[in-house]
């Protein structure tokens, strides 16, 4: 907030801001009992001319009584969106709604993931990107289709990497997150170990290469049902059809004991395995009190996330 034309431009010289509001009815200084009718506009004149001094708003948006204030400004090389400010009518209200709306839109672009997730994902404060949760994954795929502007993030689960990258050529906005969920970024054993340096990360994988192994058999039945559910297989339009080696990819990495190898396919959320029969079983992670927040403030998190994301 600035009083006067010599604050505003002051402040405009240190801040960058992606929106100014400008009246177009404001003194040159701080205490100054006269109002200048063209005070915003030497403000703006002031940004035009020596925009080099200033670290220049995204967008303006200048509030005038005149009619004729849109003309003022067609020569000039910034754009200013004009409203007409009058208090019998309160319809100009309605009218920066929208532009603010509109403005928001066009520098902001969604991310559709699935769950909670984007609460989480929304701590990262990635500039330029807004994290919006669906039900699961099929509505984050319809997302996709349907809303090409944007983006929509879904889970692996049992997705090959060669599917991904088909899916990925056919729809650019649709980004995989390369592990079978997102607990799986979280809870992976490099990330834990960055947020809590204490960790014993070497017991931990020895307690999921046990527990794979435990389980593996299991966790084969649940992937032949699981992706005989995904829509991005069902879809003859928008879909892609199955890799043919998807079982002796998917198998050949559980039966690994490399962490790089299998972990990426093991369920780290467990949402509908609740005595984690096919899924991880936390009771290692619970004596160790983890916050979900902490780790996302990783570097680690971050990276894996910015690298799946597109630069804007």
């Amino acid at each position: 907030m600035a009083g006067s034309q010599i604050e505003a431009l002051n402040r405009l010289a240190e801040t960058k801001f992606n929106l100014l509001i400008l009246d177009m009815i404001l003194p040159l200084r701080a205490g100054d009992n006269a109002l200048e009718p063209d005070g915003g506009q030497n403000v703006i004149d002031e940004l035009d001319t020596n925009y080099l001094d200033y670290l220049m708003p995204d967008h303006i948006i200048a509030l005038t009584e005149y009619e004729d204030a849109k003309s003022k400004f067609e020569n000039y090389n910034i754009e200013v969106v004009t409203f007409k400010f009058d208090n019998k009518n309160l319809a100009w209200e309605t009218g920066v709604l929208r532009t603010l709306g509109r403005l928001i839109r066009k520098d902001v672009k969604i991310i559709y993931c699935e769950g909670k997730n984007h609460e989480l994902l929304g701590l990262l404060k990635l500039n330029g990107y807004s994290f919006i949760g669906k039900n699961d994954c099929r509505a984050v795929f319809q997302c996709a289709i349907h809303e090409k502007h944007n983006l929509a993030l879904r889970d692996k689960d049992f997705l090959t990497s060669k599917e991904v990258q088909t899916l990925k050529s056919k729809h650019p906005n649709y980004l995989v997150i390369d592990m079978y969920c997102f607990e799986n970024l979280l809870f992976h054993p490099d990330n834990i170990f960055e947020a809590y340096p204490e960790f014993p990360k070497d017991l931990y994988i020895k307690d999921l290469i046990s527990q794979k192994k435990a389980k593996i058999f299991n966790i084969v039945q649940d992937y032949k049902m699981a992706r005989k559910g995904y829509e991005e297989f069902k879809d003859q339009i928008n879909g892609i059809k199955e890799d043919a080696n998807f079982e002796t990819d998917i198998v050949n990495a559980l039966q690994s004991d490399e962490v790089e190898m299998f972990y990426p396919y093991l369920d780290m959320a467990g949402k509908k395995d609740k005595a984690f029969n096919k899924s991880y079983n936390k009771s290692f992670l619970q004596k160790y009190n983890l916050s979900k927040e902490s780790l996302v403030d990783t570097d680690w998190f971050k990276s894996k996330i910015v690298s799946i994301l597109p630069k804007i």
